[in-house]
């Protein structure tokens, strides 16, 4: 997604291969010395649920590591490995619970958890994909010889699947 909506240069962008083991075990350290070489200094740890972005998190190399934590709750355990401890709120949208980690960054206060500000609407900014046109005319053919009756009418596509078909 951020090489879709060119929010972030493809140079600062680090991607694990995990088809096999043995690539993942390749690239994790790569990236462990890709974040040392970057001088990588605090991680936001997105990730809901998959322990492994923890792991990367704690042995990057990292001073501030930010994840969510549940507490005293079940799920999104990280153990000892955080240094700034955000609780997560299934009832906002995501975009709210990311930016409340960012601004666990920002706070004076020690107290946990962090992240005690107020995520307002108006402060979640979505950023739009720029197609070419070159590309929607591709796709526009690729629709029309799909679907012969296509003549540039509003299409829904719907995709279920939200990993690497994305």
């Amino acid at each position: 997604s951020l090489q879709l909506l060119n929010t972030v240069s493809d140079k600062n962008i680090f991607t694990l291969d995990a088809d096999n083991i043995f690539s993942l075990i390749s690239d994790t350290i790569k990236f462990f010395k890709w974040c040392r070489n970057h001088k990588i200094d605090t991680v936001v740890d997105l990730e809901l649920f998959s322990r492994f972005t923890a792991l990367l998190s704690a042995y990057c190399g990292a001073d501030n590591i930010v994840g969510f934590h549940n507490f005293y709750g079940e799920g999104l355990y990280r153990g000892n490995m955080l240094t700034h401890k955000v609780f997560y709120n299934p009832h906002p949208h995501i975009s709210k619970n990311f930016i409340a980690m960012v601004n666990c960054l920002l706070e004076k206060s020690d107290g946990l958890p962090f992240s005690k500000t107020i995520v307002k609407d108006e402060d979640v900014k979505l950023e739009k994909a720029v197609i070419d046109e070159e590309t929607v005319k591709k796709v526009k053919e690729k629709i029309s010889s799909l679907y012969k009756d296509y003549e540039n009418k509003r299409i829904v596509l719907i995709n279920p699947n939200a990993s690497d078909l994305l």
